[in-house]
């Protein structure tokens, strides 16, 4: 038995020198630093993370080893019962290993085993609380909970403290999981009386801090994260408690606030702290945006994603909060931006995705809008030039456009030369730029020969070879890239617009995009003042008649809602003036009604069934060109959501899949409360499962596949 004990000795040794490593990688882990902080000393671990650590996995492995080797050994088995008293010992190190390792299963299996041969009370109560601790691994904790509520209440019948305090842990993990805070609190304040090391301590300190955030309990919050902070254990532990104290405070704790910020500026300083550099930077950047100073957000923001320390979840939290940042600014493109980003990142689980995801899908229409207006008044801008200053600024974004080119091919090779060669400062480039400048500076140009301190060539007037040939070279090129640039200017000066249809076309297309802009800030996102200067800015374009009601009708609701009367008489008088006879001359006399003129209805239908019909007779893009015209004269009938449907139904015949889907998802969030808008919903869905199952196919749609 004394080998036995040497062998469980040896285990028992290189099982606690893993451990001291692992809390060494935890307090330098930017892992699990959102939400609540983890309870157990050390985490779990996947072979991801032992192929990494090889130190660690020589010990671990060591262990089984070692315990495997006592079991068979020594394990004296009679009539299915253990009689060596000591082997449960190596089982229960075997399966403290297994549980490290994430395999839960195979360790819970090993306590199972333990607990139906087991004698000492310790040890079952021990083993007992480790199979506890894998079921909250494996998503039982409702199922453990009662269990655990027993022990606990029974704790008083634990002589071994360290028990008992694993005991009080893992309860309170386990409440912790299920949301249970309060009762949370309250085991863990009696198990960090139990606590020697402290280290441990103050981790657990720190967890009291953030179970109080949950419950919004501000005092306690800055209670216990002023314990960790005071203690000062680590850079990472301050970081923390400082997160936890700036959740539990608003926009009225300005100054709270603030020294937050400072003194999280201040943990910056610490060399150690540079890895949690991104965390940092979001923190502030959160801390600026809870005083509503968005500019100061903004810019951490943008640094904790440039960050090289900050993790993927912090980058992904970062463009979240840009992102709502620029769409609360409604400053759109760049939300929908931030938003892509955002959902690049983050994982597929991810809490938020399906909030971010619709967020970006209704920028959609008013980012394409936004486009097409930037487009068209660029397009228009320069076709009103002179041919002499549009060639100007043409030629000079053409260059700009090459002078960019070229650096980001110098960028390119220096980075690919720098890579492949040497930390040795001979082959790193920055350091080569530095030491030639230097030279020059001392020693004035001077060619590589003997005695070229003592000799001066400046006056030489002969060139280097070599020289000459590259200065030649370099001639020819730019040469070469004046007449590409000639060709290209040309070639742009040709596609700009000159005949005035083609430029009253562009400005249709404009003053359309302005007033669906304008439409969509009023009727989606109920922001009346930016719905209210697109349409003041259509006005002055001067557009087509079809649109002078409407727009007048739409800034009458608009100051109706703003409380501005004078403005709302005056657009009501216009729009009565305008059309007394129109549809929305009676929603103004009117405004409970619903009306459509009788005419205009009857002429509306009798326009939709010359579009049916062309469908009908295969004519698709007779039907489409009608379905275009209508939609554009009647942009507000109640029928223009059956034009759509049918214009998307001749789409699928005869156009690309992209204009099928993208005018489906247009009536889907133009007309979202129509019944049209469910069957574009429905052909959606149908369209994703066709080509998910004819990925490769290229040919046009068929509908009758659409509808299978």
């Amino acid at each position: 038995m004394v080998t036995y004990f040497n062998i469980l000795f040896n285990a028992e040794k290189r099982y606690n020198k893993a451990i001291n490593l692992l809390k060494e990688k935890e307090e330098k882990s930017k892992e699990n630093i959102y939400g609540i902080f983890p309870l157990e000393e050390v985490g779990q671990y996947d072979s991801v993370f032992f192929s990494k650590n090889t130190d660690i996995k020589i010990e671990l492995d060591s262990v089984i080893n070692k315990t495997t080797k006592a079991i068979q050994e020594y394990s004296v088995m009679v009539n299915g019962a253990e009689l060596n008293t000591q082997i449960p010992s190596s089982y229960l190190l075997l399966a403290k290993v297994n549980y490290l390792k994430s395999e839960y299963l195979s360790a819970l299996e090993a306590f199972n085993y333990i607990i139906h041969n087991i004698r000492d009370s310790n040890t079952y109560t021990e083993t007992k609380i480790w199979t506890f601790k894998c079921q909250n691994h494996l998503g039982n904790e409702s199922i453990i909970e009662e269990d655990l509520k027993h022990m606990y209440l029974n704790s008083n019948k634990i002589n071994n403290v360290d028990i008992k305090l694993d005991l009080y842990i893992t309860y309170a993990q386990t409440l912790i999981k299920i949301s249970k805070y309060r009762q949370a609190i309250s085991v863990l304040e009696k198990a960090i009386n139990l606590i020697s090391d402290q280290n441990y301590k103050i981790k657990c300190i720190l967890i009291l801090s953030q179970l109080y955030a949950k419950l919004d309990e501000g005092k306690k919050i800055s209670h216990y994260a002023d314990q960790v902070i005071k203690a000062d254990i680590s850079p990472k532990m301050n970081i923390l408690a400082l997160i936890s104290k700036l959740n539990g405070l608003d926009h009225e704790h300005r100054d709270n606030i603030k020294s937050i910020i400072y003194e999280m500026r201040k943990i910056m300083e610490n060399d150690e702290s540079s890895i949690y550099e991104g965390l940092i930077y979001y923190n502030i950047g959160y801390a600026y945006l809870k005083i509503r100073d968005t500019i100061s957000a903004i810019k951490f923001f943008e640094k904790t994603v440039n960050s090289d320390t900050a993790d993927k979840n912090t980058k992904v939290l970062s463009n979240a909060k840009l992102g709502d940042i620029y769409f609360d600014n409604a400053e759109y493109i760049l939300a929908k931006q931030r938003y892509r980003e955002c959902l690049d990142q983050a994982e597929k689980d991810w809490i938020e995705t399906a909030n971010i995801s619709r967020k970006k899908s209704n920028l959609k229409n008013i980012v394409s809008y936004m486009l097409e207006i930037k487009r068209s008044d660029s397009i228009l801008l320069l076709s009103s030039m002179p041919i002499d200053k549009l060639k100007s600024v043409i030629k000079k974004q053409v260059e700009d456009n090459r002078i960019s080119k070229n650096k980001l091919i110098l960028q390119k090779e220096k980075v690919e030369k720098e890579t492949k060669t040497g930390d040795f400062y001979f082959y790193n480039s920055i350091q080569i730029d530095e030491g030639k400048e230097y030279f020059v500076e001392v020693w004035d140009n001077r060619r590589l020969q003997d005695n070229w301190r003592t000799i001066n060539d400046r006056k030489n007037k002969v060139k280097n070879d070599l020289e000459s040939i590259e200065k030649k070279t370099e001639e020819e090129k730019k040469r070469i890239s004046d007449i590409e640039d000639s060709k290209t200017i040309d070639s742009l000066l040709n596609d700009y617009p000159k005949a005035r249809e083609d430029i009253e076309r562009i400005e249709q297309s404009r003053n359309t995009s302005l007033y669906k802009l304008g439409v969509v800030y009023k009727e989606v996102f109920k922001r009346d003042v930016l719905a209210k200067n697109t349409f003041i800015k259509l006005m002055n374009y001067k557009p087509a008649k079809n649109f002078e009601i409407p727009i007048n009708y739409n800034l009458y609701k608009i100051y109706k809602d703003l409380g501005v009367s004078d403005s709302v008489s005056f657009y009501r008088d216009k729009v009565l003036k305008l059309g007394p006879n129109s549809r929305y001359a009676h929603l103004i006399s009117n405004p409970l009604e619903k009306y459509e003129g009788k005419d205009t209805k009857m002429e509306i239908y009798s326009i939709y069934r010359d579009a049916y019909k062309k469908y009908t007779s295969k004519d698709y893009t007779s039907t489409i060109a009608i379905c275009k015209n209508a939609v554009k004269d009647y942009p507000f009938s109640d029928i223009s959501p059956k034009f759509e449907l049918l214009k998307s139904y001749a789409f699928a015949k005869v156009s690309e899949i992209s204009s099928y889907k993208d005018n489906l998802e247009f009536i889907l969030f133009h007309h979202s409360k129509s019944e049209e808008a469910k069957k574009a919903k429905e052909l959606l869905d149908n369209l994703s499962k066709y080509l998910k199952d004819k990925e490769d196919k290229k040919d046009s749609l068929n509908l009758g596949d659409l509808k299978k």
